[in-house]
């Protein structure tokens, strides 16, 4: 049986999405650290010297156990500056890929709080202190409450008003033997 080679490229020579072990990946990109990551869900037990990624500044080619997943980027990234890690725990490889293009960014700058003066003080930040509130009981409300009044009538609990029945005990047959070793049911 011959084997099907895989074609990476066009005729006129561009490089072609190939994912030949149907591998799971995600082609994400992180604006924060300017970069493009790639997240290959490789075997977990399978054997670091099997893998061999490839990372140019048009496409990543990455090799698993001879079967090849390339993928072609969108933007141009630095492959000199390339990392790639794999997980101990879930055996997943992680390509970091950082962009040629530097984007800007706009610094956050803190809120600063604006004062106005008033006619009574001067520009000062507000001070913080910590106050409780509480809140306004009427101690005339509290003697008109008896918390200790129980309706002795009523029964608590979900089987109010059910009607038990009275248990009536069976009598011994007149072949039985008491068993002494034998503990009550009760």
């Amino acid at each position: 049986m011959i084997k099907r080679e895989v074609r990476l490229e066009t005729d006129d020579g561009q490089k072609m999405n190939v994912n030949e072990a149907k591998i799971p990946f995600c082609l994400s990109d992180d604006e924060e650290n300017n970069a493009i990551v790639l997240d290959v869900g490789c075997y977990k037990y399978l054997d670091t010297s099997l893998i061999d990624v490839d990372v140019q500044p048009t496409h990543v080619k990455v090799e698993i156990k001879g079967k090849i997943l390339q993928i072609v980027l969108q933007e141009e990234v630095n492959p000199d500056s390339s990392t790639a890690k794999r997980s101990q725990t879930t055996g997943h490889l992680l390509v970091t890929m950082p962009k040629v293009k530097e984007m800007v960014k706009a610094l956050k700058q803190p809120a600063v709080p604006v004062y106005t003066k008033t006619s009574q003080q001067e520009n000062k930040p507000p001070t913080q202190k910590r106050t409780q509130e509480r809140l306004e009981v009427d101690p005339t409300a509290a003697k008109h409450v008896d918390l200790m009044v129980t309706n002795e009538t009523t029964s608590i609990g979900p089987y109010v008003g059910l009607n038990k029945k009275a248990v009536k005990e069976r009598p011994n047959s007149a072949d039985f033997v008491d068993d002494p070793d034998v503990p009550p049911l009760i």
